[in-house]
């Protein structure tokens, strides 16, 4: 790929990311989907098993990634739209998202230097950190929105 692409690349996916992050959606228990499938199918394509220093680190991904989530649903923006309720996210909440992403690194593979931790099922499958960070951050916004619109959300149909 010529060197020029590859910035045009990284900021047509911001866009998309950014675009996806404010769209506007029906408030449902549907926001619990996607974890439930993101864990799905990382125990169904995970046959390779972690050692016990690379499952520490992703189990920190994924609690930071629910924690950033839960921070998301915090400000995301829930409000009635004709007879429904609906969900937005925030620009502020897209920021601490993409701002997420070095620190989630960073504390990963530099907790894995520090320490010589072998990261073997994540060389081996490298979406299973992504895919654990971004179920967390699912999850921890459906679960604030969910504690914080308990009656919106029962009454909207999944």
């Amino acid at each position: 790929m010529p060197a020029i692409l590859s910035p045009i690349v990284i900021s047509l996916l911001f866009l998309l990311m950014l675009r996806s992050q404010l769209k506007t959606r029906l408030l449902s228990a549907r926001l619990f989907v996607l974890p439930m499938l993101l864990g799905g199918a990382l125990a169904a394509s995970s046959g390779t098993e972690a050692g016990e220093g690379e499952g520490i680190l992703l189990l920190l991904e994924a609690l930071m990634g629910i924690g950033i989530g839960l921070l998301q649903g915090h400000l995301s923006l829930i409000f009635q739209e004709g007879s429904v309720w609906v969900i937005r996210g925030s620009v502020a909440g897209a920021a601490v998202w993409l701002f997420s992403i070095p620190l989630r690194l960073g504390i990963e593979l530099g907790a894995a230097s520090a320490f010589g931790i072998p990261m073997e099922l994540s060389h081996e499958l490298p979406f299973v950190p992504y895919l654990l960070g971004i179920g967390g951050i699912f999850l921890g916004r459906a679960l604030l929105v969910a504690l914080r619109y308990p009656r919106q959300m029962a009454h909207q149909s999944i």
